[in-house]
């Protein structure tokens, strides 16, 4: 006849017991949260990086360093379009340094050894009037240019004596008569013929309406880059790169070309496990940046961040706002568990310790009742052992 009621009750207990322990994980997640943000005010992380690699793939460079300390980390990431050297330096407008030797010129692996070629390749089809190539140190040996139809067939369409010659640096306006529409050029390069290496930083194309076009990539048949790089692939950089951050991937426009560098810092909080992150805009040399934080130059051009020993203070407090799943859910089941302890610990012993006095003086353990230490027929006062205890 009890089998009712004690179903009822067996549910109602279930009930209770599962909204306790949603209690407890809300705390958990709570104290998980403000653990997080209360790291992130008051911890100053290192400049001193616990690891760093770096990785070239494609003519691309990446590079992630590391720094953290208990209860935080941050990540530096650097990302480059071409290495020093590199045919990726003759994109874009000049900015190279015209006279001397500069790192954001292409330059062949060799000085004088063999005829050479560059060929750039441009975001739209025109018809070419001028080559304007930018030649920014020991020119003089551009002989002869051609160009490329849609069907990628090759045409020469200018040979001759570059105008630079005997110059330090130098742009060599070549005029071209040619109806081929194009989107890629060939630059060849008789590098025997003049001493040194014949530093290329780029190549525009005026079209009919005397609109320049710079290229947006390009090929050659030599590089002292790749003599330059020391680094390896990616493969190098992949163990440092934690889920969280958004590192593993580039910015869209890093992606698309619109920027040739990607400099991004992210940092994660959290104890026993980080779970919150957020993201810090920085640039090369501005302000807010750690002193330290510098990349190798491994064959690309250096990141360094002028920023004075005297100014090595902590960076401004960041609350970070994403969060690190897998340790959030670590931290929200700790902190729940250590929730549920501090309660059991303030609520149980002082009930047993109640429970043992009354039952030394005869009383109800439920309600304090006198008994008479008859406990066998229970309590007639709240039910205690007559089906109405919990």
């Amino acid at each position: 006849m009890n089998a009712e009621p004690d179903a009822t009750n067996c549910r109602a207990a279930n009930g209770s017991g599962l909204c306790r322990m949603l209690v407890f994980l809300l705390i958990g997640g709570a104290v998980s949260v403000l653990v997080a943000w209360v790291l992130a005010v008051c911890l100053e992380i290192g400049v001193e990086e616990t690891g760093s690699s770096a990785g070239v793939e494609h003519d691309r460079m990446w590079s992630l360093t590391a720094y953290d300390r208990f209860g935080a980390m941050r990540l530096v990431s650097l990302r480059q379009h071409g290495a020093n050297w590199s045919p990726h330096q003759a994109t874009g407008q000049p900015d190279a340094t015209g006279g001397r030797d500069d790192v954001a010129a292409w330059a062949s692996l060799t000085q004088d050894a063999q005829r050479e070629w560059l060929v750039l390749t441009y975001p739209q089809a025109v018809v070419p009037r001028v080559v304007r190539i930018c030649e920014s140190y020991c020119p003089g040996a551009v002989d002869a240019i051609s160009v490329f139809d849609e069907s990628g067939k090759e045409h020469e369409v200018w040979r001759g004596t570059d105008p630079t010659a005997g110059q330090t640096s130098g742009v060599s306006e070549i005029a071209i008569a040619t109806e081929i529409k194009t989107t890629r050029v060939k630059i060849h390069v008789n590098s025997v013929n003049v001493p040194g290496w014949n530093e290329i930083d780029a190549v525009g194309l005026v079209d009919e309406e005397g609109r320049t076009w710079w290229a947006v990539e390009a090929e050659a048949s030599s590089t002292y880059a790749y003599g330059s790089v020391t680094t390896s692939s990616y493969a190098s950089v992949w163990p440092l790169v934690p889920p969280w951050g958004g590192l593993r991937q580039p910015l869209e426009a890093f992606k698309t070309g619109l920027t040739n560098h990607e400099k991004r810092m992210v940092e994660g909080f959290g104890w026993p496990m980080l779970a919150m992150w957020g993201e810090r805009e920085i640039s090369a040399g501005g302000p807010g940046v750690p002193y330290g934080l510098v990349s190798r130059n491994s064959g690309f051009r250096s990141f360094v961040v002028n920023v004075p020993p005297t100014a090595r203070g902590k960076l401004p407090a960041m609350l970070p706002l994403r969060p690190i799943w897998t340790g959030l859910a670590v931290d929200v089941v700790f902190y729940g568990v250590v929730a549920w302890a501090v309660v059991w610990l303030s609520v149980k012993p002082r009930r047993f310790y109640v429970e043992v006095s009354r039952m030394r003086h005869g009383s109800c353990l439920q309600c304090g009742y006198q008994l008479n230490y008859d406990f066998v027929a229970g309590c007639p006062e709240c039910g205690w052992r007559r089906g109405g205890e919990r």
